[in-house]
């Protein structure tokens, strides 16, 4: 059995033999190299912006750290104690993850066509976003904001692939949202 960290929170995410989880705290723990089932001891602080860590992703080599209003990109450094992970403070941004603790099952975020798509809040909307060049780009209209910002606690999310169509799927309440990535609508 696995002890994770004290207020941990969001997905556990995998990599370069790594394991890593976020806590409400503002702390990104890590396992011991190739053994996920280790002590979580080691850390790195996720002190960007003063907001709560909701939840993990891994988008092609970098790991991101969602917040309520924010993101912070780490990878993996050269150190040889401590965490792995080193932030890389130009991708910061003030887009975070809709994620209020205690309502939904799990983070609205999922990864397809080698990115992320997730459903983000700042500090004044919410919306559908995806990662163009470790950048997000919010790909929901106003239209369909204001469904997303009624929801409350029944969002969920998916990526699927049609045929050619490449699909984002949002669940909000008893009806979905539908995005085409490739007509970007």
């Amino acid at each position: 059995s696995v002890t994770l960290p004290a207020n941990s929170v969001g997905n556990l995410v995998h990599m370069d033999g790594y394991t890593f989880i976020a806590n409400i705290d503002g702390r990104i723990y890590n396992s011991p190299l190739n053994n996920p089932a280790g002590s979580y001891t080691d850390f790195i602080g996720a002190d960007t912006s003063f907001d709560s860590l909701r939840t993990l992703a891994k988008v092609q080599s970098h790991l991101i750290a969602y917040g309520e209003i924010s993101m912070e990109v780490y990878r993996i450094g050269e150190q040889t104690t401590g965490s792995p992970l080193q932030r890389i403070p130009e991708y910061f941004q003030n887009i975070g993850i809709y994620f209020p603790l205690g309502t939904l099952s799990k983070p609205p975020i999922t990864d397809g066509n080698n990115t992320l798509y997730w459903v983000g809040t700042n500090s004044n909307n919410i919306g559908v976003y995806t990662m163009e060049n470790m950048q997000p780009k919010k790909i929901s209209g106003e239209i369909q904001d204001k469904y997303l910002q009624a929801a409350g606690d029944t969002l969920k999310i998916k990526y699927l692939e049609v045929g050619s169509r490449k699909l984002v799927f949002v669940a909000v309440d008893a009806f979905w949202l539908v995005y085409d990535v490739g007509l970007g609508f």
